[in-house]
């Protein structure tokens, strides 16, 4: 089955918090969803990297992707894309990303591919306001972290769930 995954990450360089948002699509479901990334990341590509993760594996445990199935994940990080083709090197924070993509998918017979999605512009194609969306659920995710970090009351600003 095709799955469609829009990732997206949001990092503050201060705090190190980080958030991501996704939409997965496909036959068995359409699904948003997000939250603060665990681990502090020391870049946006290791975010962005760490988003792409988390969203395959959200979807992985909702069902939404099963074995042998063809994922296509966009993303308008070309560094996150470029990684994980092995186009550039890694280390740290990037490679433990890439090395728990790969253990995820590891023995599931997934095909996985890349599209680069232009984030951040005015577009009103379907991609463009679903990657707002996403960007909004990552947005909210890191700021949620960021609040904790600093011992912060935590009220939720996502009004996307």
């Amino acid at each position: 089955m095709n799955v469609t995954i829009i990732s997206d990450a949001s990092w503050c360089p201060r705090t190190k918090a980080a958030g991501y948002g996704y939409w997965i699509a496909c036959e068995r479901g359409k699904v948003p969803g997000g939250g603060s990334l665990r681990a502090l990341c020391n870049g946006s590509n290791g975010a962005e990297m760490m988003a792409i993760v988390r969203s395959i594996a959200d979807g992985l445990q909702q069902g939404l992707i099963q074995d042998g199935d063809e994922l296509l994940v966009q993303t308008d990080s070309v560094a996150a894309i470029g990684a994980f083709k092995r186009q550039r090197s890694v280390g740290g924070e990037e490679l433990v990303a890439f090395q728990t993509m790969q253990k995820l998918i590891e023995g599931r017979r997934i095909r996985l591919s890349f599209k680069h999605v232009k984030g951040h512009t005015a577009v009103q194609d379907a991609r463009s306001i679903t990657n707002r969306m996403c960007d909004m659920r990552a947005k909210a995710g890191m700021r949620a972290m960021r609040a904790q970090l600093r011992g912060e009351p935590q009220h939720i600003d996502n009004p996307f769930g």
